[in-house]
């Protein structure tokens, strides 16, 4: 068992406005009160890895290198959902669309603001971010747009219905809107995203989103329908994915990360 100073939380609010107690899990249930989302990035610069975690209380973001013993708290901000490890620099965004950029390579980890909060919440849609690097160079925010649809006995459907494309401008520091990918496919869901060509895949389409459910919360809501499609961004139409080997739990992945893959590439 675990012992953990945890708080008594709900993500959407102010960790400081809730008190901590201290709570015992499981160690198979801390995925669901205090791991959120787990990264794990190559590092090329020291041929090993960066494990980046967001967690509670407040969705905060600790990393930690190969080798580590302990995390390391890289900011008292929260409500953040979302990084990716690019040239020394971790970017993560919050759920409300701000981008940080943090330099991890000198003894003492320094933060910029890359772009504002997006207001992007409304009562009928409600967005997710995304960050990725694309596969010529270029790192893009994706913000996922969904409609909530109220299906009565406490039971709410989220239907993806809009994607919305940036490029991250470093320089201005500013995002810039794109409204194609041309010949790529982006996929999107609770694990890491990823952009590939379907040149290379030609078993894809071209120019669309794959998204599979991303509902931070869906253990309560096991029985819920989930949100899995392909999203064509030329019109916006939607297509439906359905398998007889469907499960309503856990989250849908598209893709499993392979440590022994990700060490061959450092060595390219």
């Amino acid at each position: 068992m675990y012992e953990l100073w945890e708080q008594l939380y709900d993500p959407d609010l102010d960790p400081e406005m809730v008190g901590p107690e201290m709570i015992t899990h499981a160690p198979d249930k801390l995925r669901d009160h205090v791991y959120i989302r787990v990264f794990i990035f190559p590092d090329p610069s020291t041929g090993s890895y960066i494990v980046v975690l967001i967690h509670g209380p407040g969705c905060q973001l600790s990393f930690a290198r190969v080798g580590d013993c302990k995390w390391t708290l890289l900011t008292l901000d929260w409500d953040y959902d979302q990084c990716i490890y690019m040239d020394g620099l971790l970017y993560a965004s919050t759920r409300a669309g701000r981008m940080d950029a943090f330099d991890l390579t000198g003894p003492t980890v320094t933060r910029n603001i890359i772009a504002d909060e997006i207001a992007i919440h409304s009562s009928e849609y409600r967005g997710e971010f995304y960050l990725l690097q694309a596969p010529w160079g270029d790192l893009l925010q994706v913000c996922r747009k969904a409609e909530l649809i109220d299906a009565g006995y406490e039971e709410l459907i989220v239907k993806t219905n809009k994607i919305l494309l940036h490029k991250v401008d470093m320089e201005a520091q500013e995002l810039v809107e794109i409204n194609s990918l041309h010949h790529n496919v982006l996929f999107l869901g609770r694990n890491q995203s990823i952009c590939l060509s379907a040149e290379e895949y030609p078993q894809l389409k071209a120019n669309c989103v794959y998204f599979a459910d991303d509902e931070q919360h869906n253990w309560k809501y096991k029985t819920n329908p989930r949100d899995i499609g392909v999203l064509n961004l030329e019109d916006d139409s939607r297509e439906e994915i359905v398998s007889p080997l469907w499960s309503s739990w856990p989250s849908p992945i598209w893709i499993t990360p392979s440590l022994t893959v990700m060490n061959l590439s450092l060595y390219k």
